[in-house]
C-alpha cells in the first residue's frame, strides 16, 4: 500500500530536505551537461551546497558566507548565493537569520518563497501570505506556493478562501495528498464533519495514515466524545513534527475537558523537556500558559529551569517570556516587569518581543502609569518578528495610554489604526474608542472618521448607541442648546439618558443639584427605575443627614427590587463597606464575596475580594484563617494593585496560625520581586517581627530580626513612621541580646529627632518610654529623667504621662527638682 505522504514546504523539515535534494539533483544533472561552461563562482556555490544535502547545513552556511565576503561575485551569482544562504539558514532552524538575509530579496520569487517559510516558522502568517502569492508565478514553486497560501489563509481563519484556493490544485498534483489533508483539516475547523468524513472515505491512504487517524480523533472531540478521542490519540505514532504537535495539543485538550489539568500540564512539560529544539515549542508554550492560567497554584518551576538553561537557547527564550507571564499571573507583577525587560534586552529579535512590550504596557496601564506605558511602546517596530500579529493590540494599548494622558487626538488615531488591523469583533471597540477620543479632542465639531466608520460597519451595535449617549452627555456638560433634545433622542435606545443630568451633577459632587434633577426625572414615564433607585441610594450615602441604618435599608431594598441591575456590584460594595465599618465582619464578607462571584469582570471585584479576606480574618469563625488564605490567593492571581497586599495578608495569616516558616517564605518572595517602598517596609517589618518571635528558640533569630529592620533604614524612600518603628524594634531586640548600649542608641535615634513639621507620636513615645525603662532598670535615674523630659517637652498625647513619671522618680529617689 502506498504510504500517505504530506508535502509541507513550510512546516516539516522532512519535506524541506527532500525538496532540497530534488533541486540539488536537477542542478547536478545540468552540471554534467554544461560542466565545461561553469564559472568559477558557480562551481564554488555548487560545492558549498553539497554539505547541506548531506545534512550539514551549518557547513554550507560557512562556505556561502566566505564566498560572499570575497566580494568577487557578479549580481546573478550574488543573488543565487544569498538565496541559498537564506534557505540554508531556514533548513538549519535559524529562522531569524534566514529572515535577515532574505528580506532584502523579497521581490525575488524564489527568495520570497523561502522568506515565507521562515515567517511561518516564526508564526507570522500575515507576512508570509503575500510572499506565497508572489511565488505562485514560478512554475516550479507554484503548487507549493498555492498550498502555502491556502495554509496561511487557514491559519488566519479565512476558511472559505482557503478551500477555494485549494480547488485550483489538480487532484494528481505532486502536493495532491497534502491538499486532501489540508481540506479535511479546514472542514473540521468549520465543524463540517460529514464532508470531512467523505474525504477520508474516498482516500483510503489518507484514512489509514497517522493524519487520518488524527482526524478521526478530532471528529470524536467535536462530538464531545473526549475519552474516545483520547484513546485514539494514544495509539497514533508519527515522525511528522507538525502532526506530533497537533496530537499533543489534542491530548491536552482532552485532559482539559475531562478536568485532569495535572495530566495536561505533565504532558506538555515532558514533551518540552525532551524536545528543547522542536519547532512546535512556540505553540506548546502558549498552551502550557493556558493550562497554568486554569490551575490554582502553578509553581512555574519548570519555566524557571528552562529559562536558565543556556545549552538550549531556543527553549530558553520562550521559557523566559512565559515565566514572566506566570509570575505576573500569580501576583508577582513587579518581578514579572523586570523579567519582561530583561527578555527584551537579551533577545531583541525574538518573536515574542512585541508581546513582551504589550505586557509591560498593560502592567503600567493597570497601575495608572500611562506615560510609562506609552514610553514602553515607543520602541515597537512593525517589522520585528511577531509584530504583525500584535500590531492591533499595540495600537490599542497606545491609544489607551494617550487617552489617559488626555492626548485625545493622538489616541483617536491610534485606536483607528487598531480597528483597521484587527478584523475581529474587537474592531468595534477600537472604533468606539477612536470616535470617543475624537469627541474629547474636538468637542462636538464634525469630521469624526471613526464615528462614520462605526455607523457604516456596526449600524445597530451597542458601541454606536453608547457613543451617541456620550455625545448627548457632552452636550449636557457643555450646556449645548440642544442638549435636552439630544438626551431625549438617545433615551429611545439608552435608558441612562433619562437621568443623565442628575448623574452628571452627582459625579461632580453637586449633590443638591443632583437631588433636584433626580426628583424631576424619577417619575418620568421613560425613567429607568433601577438607575433612579441607585442614584437615590448614592445620594443617601453621600448625605450627612441620612443614617447608616437608612442607607442599609435602601441598599437591601434595591437588591430585592432589581436583582438583575448592572448597579448590583456598587450596591453590594456600599453594603460591605458599611458592615465592615460597623465590625459586622461576617455580613461584610458575604457582601464582598457575593459581588466577586456574581460579577467577576467588575472593576470592583479585586478590592471586594481583598476586603472579603480581611473580613474573614476578623470574623472569628473556626475556619476563618484558611478561608482568608484562599480568598487572598484569588486576589494575588488577579495581578492588580491589591496583589502584593494580598500576599502580605497571607503572611499575616500564616503567622497567626503559628506557621512562621510559611510566613517567612511568602515574605521572601514579596521582597525578591517588589520595589514599592511602603510594601517592602511592611514586609521587612513583618519578617523582623516573626524572627523576633523565634528569638527564644535561638538568639541568632534576634540578630536576623535586626538585620531585617535595618534594611528599612537603608531605603531613603521609606516614610518616618516605618523608620521609627524599625529603630524602636531594633532597640527591643538588642535588649533581648543584652546589648543595652546599642538598644539605647536605637531608641535615642527616635526620641531625640522629633520634627514638629512632620510629627510622628506613636513610635516617638514608644522608643522614649522604652529607653526610660531601660535606664531605670540600670538605676540610672538622672538619665531616665532626661529622657522623660524630652518626651514631656513635646505637646503630644503622652506628654502628661512623661511629666508624671519624672515627678515619681524624683520623689522615690530623692532627686532634686533643680
Amino acid at each position: 500500500m502506498k504510504r500517505f505522504r504530506r508535502e509541507s514546504p513550510f512546516i516539516t523539515k522532512g519535506f524541506c530536505k527532500n525538496f532540497a535534494k530534488k533541486c540539488l539533483c536537477a542542478a547536478l544533472v545540468n552540471a554534467s551537461v554544461w560542466i565545461g561552461s561553469l564559472s568559477y563562482a558557480e562551481d564554488r556555490i555548487g560545492e558549498a551546497l553539497i554539505p547541506r544535502s548531506q545534512g550539514f547545513p551549518q557547513v554550507t552556511v560557512t562556505k556561502l558566507s566566505d564566498i560572499l565576503n570575497e566580494n568577487t561575485l557578479n549580481e546573478s551569482d550574488k543573488l543565487r548565493t544569498l538565496r541559498e544562504l537564506g534557505r540554508t539558514y531556514f533548513e538549519a532552524g535559524q529562522w531569524a537569520e534566514a529572515i535577515a538575509v532574505l528580506r532584502p530579496l523579497s521581490t525575488d520569487r524564489v527568495a520570497g518563497f523561502w522568506l515565507a517559510q521562515a515567517f511561518v516558522s516564526q508564526g507570522e502568517y500575515a507576512q508570509a501570505l503575500p510572499l506565497y502569492q508572489r511565488a505562485r508565478a514560478d512554475e516550479t514553486l507554484r503548487p507549493y506556493a498555492i498550498l502555502g497560501e491556502a495554509r496561511m489563509l487557514h491559519a488566519l481563519k479565512k476558511y472559505n478562501a482557503a478551500l477555494a484556493l485549494l480547488s485550483e490544485i489538480p487532484p494528481k498534483s505532486i502536493v495532491g495528498d497534502s491538499v486532501a489533508l489540508e481540506r479535511t483539516s479546514i472542514l473540521l475547523d468549520l465543524n463540517r464533519l460529514a464532508e470531512a468524513s467523505l474525504i477520508l472515505k474516498a482516500n483510503a491512504t489518507l484514512a489509514s495514515s497517522p493524519w487520518g487517524r488524527y482526524f478521526l480523533a478530532r471528529m470524536a472531540m467535536l462530538e464531545k466524545r473526549w475519552e474516545d478521542a483520547a484513546a485514539l490519540l494514544n495509539h497514533i505514532h508519527s515522525d511528522d513534527s507538525e502532526l506530533i504537535k497537533n496530537i499533543l495539543l489534542a491530548r491536552v485538550e482532552c485532559f482539559d475537558q475531562l478536568g485532569d489539568f495535572t495530566s495536561a500540564e505533565n504532558l506538555l512539560v515532558t514533551f518540552i523537556q525532551e524536545h528543547p529544539e522542536h519547532s512546535a515549542l512556540p505553540v506548546l508554550f502558549a498552551k502550557l500558559d493556558e493550562v497554568y492560567d486554569r490551575e490554582n497554584n502553578p509553581s512555574g518551576g519548570d519555566l524557571r529551569r528552562w529559562a536558565e538553561d543556556a545549552n538550549h537557547p531556543f527553549r530558553a527564550g520562550y521559557a523566559k517570556f512565559y515565566r514572566a507571564r506566570n509570575d505576573s499571573r500569580i501576583g508577582l507583577s513587579d518581578g514579572a516587569l523586570i523579567l519582561f525587560r530583561e527578555f527584551i534586552r537579551d533577545l531583541p529579535q525574538h518573536p515574542l518581543v512585541s508581546a513582551a512590550r504589550a505586557e509591560i504596557a498593560e502592567y503600567y496601564l493597570h497601575n495608572s502609569k500611562a506615560q510609562d506605558a506609552l514610553d514602553s511602546l515607543s520602541t515597537f517596530r512593525s517589522h520585528l518578528p511577531g509584530a504583525g500579529d500584535i500590531a492591533s493590540r499595540i495600537n490599542f494599548l497606545r491609544g489607551s495610554a494617550l487617552f489617559a494622558l488626555s492626548r485625545y487626538a493622538e489616541a483617536a488615531n491610534a485606536f483607528l489604526d487598531a480597528s483597521h488591523q484587527d478584523p475581529s469583533s474587537a474592531a468595534e471597540t477600537a472604533l468606539y474608542n477612536s470616535a470617543l477620543s475624537y469627541l474629547f479632542a474636538n468637542s462636538l465639531s464634525g469630521g469624526n472618521l471613526a464615528k462614520t466608520e462605526l455607523m457604516k460597519r456596526y449600524p445597530t451595535g451597542e458601541a454606536l448607541r453608547q457613543l451617541r449617549f456620550v455625545e448627548a452627555l457632552q452636550k449636557a456638560k457643555w450646556k449645548h442648546p440642544d442638549a435636552a433634545q439630544a438626551l431625549a433622542e438617545v433615551a429611545k435606545s439608552s435608558v441612562r439618558a433619562q437621568l443623565a443630568f442628575a448623574e452628571f451633577c452627582f459625579a461632580h459632587k453637586d449633590f443638591a443639584r443632583a437631588s433636584e434633577e433626580w426628583m424631576r426625572f424619577s417619575d418620568h414615564p421613560g425613567a429607568f427605575n433601577d438607575r433612579a433607585a441607585y442614584l437615590a441610594l448614592s445620594l443617601a450615602d453621600a448625605s450627612t443627614k441620612v443614617s447608616e441604618d437608612q442607607v442599609i435599608r435602601l441598599a437591601q431594598d434595591f437588591l430585592e427590587a432589581y436583582p438583575s441591575s448592572s448597579f448590583k456590584p456598587e450596591v453590594r460594595m456600599k453594603l460591605g463597606e458599611i458592615f465592615f465599618r460597623r465590625e459586622n465582619f461576617l455580613a461584610a464578607q458575604i457582601q464582598f464575596e457575593t459581588l466577586a462571584r456574581e460579577f467577576p469582570d467588575s472593576p470592583l471585584t479585586e478590592s471586594a475580594l481583598f476586603f472579603a479576606g480581611q473580613s474573614a480574618v476578623r470574623s472569628m469563625e473556626p475556619t476563618a484563617a484558611e478561608n482568608a488564605m484562599l480568598i487572598f490567593e484569588k486576589v494575588a492571581k488577579m495581578r492588580g494593585p491589591f496583589a502584593s497586599l494580598a500576599r502580605l495578608e497571607q503572611a499575616r495569616v500564616q503567622e497567626a496560625l503559628v506557621r512562621p516558616d510559611q510566613a517567612l517564605l511568602i515574605l521572601k518572595n514579596i521582597l525578591a520581586l517588589q520595589s514599592d517602598p511602603e510594601i517592602r517596609a511592611e514586609a521587612l517589618t513583618m519578617q523582623g517581627n516573626i524572627l523576633f518571635g523565634q528569638g527564644p528558640i535561638g538568639s541568632e533569630n534576634y540578630v536576623r530580626a535586626i538585620e531585617s529592620w535595618q534594611q528599612i533604614l537603608l531605603d531613603p524612600r521609606v516614610t518616618l513612621p516605618w523608620k521609627n518603628q524599625a529603630l524602636t524594634k531594633i532597640g527591643t531586640a538588642y535588649q533581648k541580646l543584652e546589648d543595652t548600649g546599642r538598644a539605647l542608641a536605637s531608641y535615642y535615634e527616635v526620641f531625640s529627632t522629633f520634627n514638629p513639621a512632620n510629627p510622628e507620636f506613636f513610635w516617638f513615645y514608644k522608643a522614649g518610654f522604652d529607653a526610660g525603662k531601660l535606664l531605670e532598670s540600670q538605676k540610672k535615674w538622672n538619665e531616665a529623667i532626661r529622657v522623660y523630659e524630652q518626651l514631656a517637652a513635646i505637646a503630644g498625647p503622652r506628654a502628661q504621662e512623661a511629666k508624671q513619671r519624672i515627678q515619681l522618680l524624683k520623689q522615690q529617689h530623692l532627686i532634686s527638682t533643680k
